[in-house]
């Protein structure tokens, strides 16, 4: 049975790295575009996601954004994305979500790449942080996933 779990997560693998080639060839801009998979087990960290977008942008100095929403996540639409010239979002369909998630565990593949979750993948405990020296989840969010900087709800400049 260990074998053909093997198997299958290296099947996931091979669609990850697929559809990541197909993704960076099809982005326009690709070049200094943040990916950011929101996924479907996201458990509220997609408001992080949105919230602190242009943050991510301005400090780690993109171009855009483009945001790979999971086909169960819902509201996003009604953010403020569609109004924003920077960002960019599209659905994916769950095998797409799963092989990402699982050729990102292989290896953190490209720099531009955010999978946007405290939980996911395996062995990310970011919610295990929350309360330690006064860090909420959202920032710890910002600088855990992101890599960013902010404090106390506020931007650092």
């Amino acid at each position: 049975m260990e074998v053909m779990e093997f198997i299958k997560r290296i099947g996931k693998m091979i669609v990850g790295s697929v559809y990541w080639s197909y993704l960076v060839r099809s982005v326009q801009e690709v070049g200094n575009t943040a990916i950011i998979l929101i996924p479907n087990s996201a458990k509220g960290d997609e408001n992080y996601a949105i919230d602190l977008v242009e943050t991510l942008i301005k400090q780690k100095e993109y171009d855009n954004a483009f945001l790979l929403l999971g086909n169960q996540i819902k509201g996003i639409e009604s953010i403020e994305i569609e109004h924003n010239p920077k960002i960019f979002s599209s659905r994916i369909n769950q095998l797409f979500e799963n092989g990402l998630k699982q050729f990102y565990l292989y290896k953190d593949f490209d720099s531009r790449f955010y999978y946007a979750s405290l939980c996911e993948p395996f062995r990310r405990n970011g919610h295990y942080l929350i309360g330690v020296h006064g860090m909420d989840r959202r920032e710890i969010f910002a600088r855990g996933v992101y890599g960013i900087a902010i404090e106390n709800g506020t931007n650092i400049r």
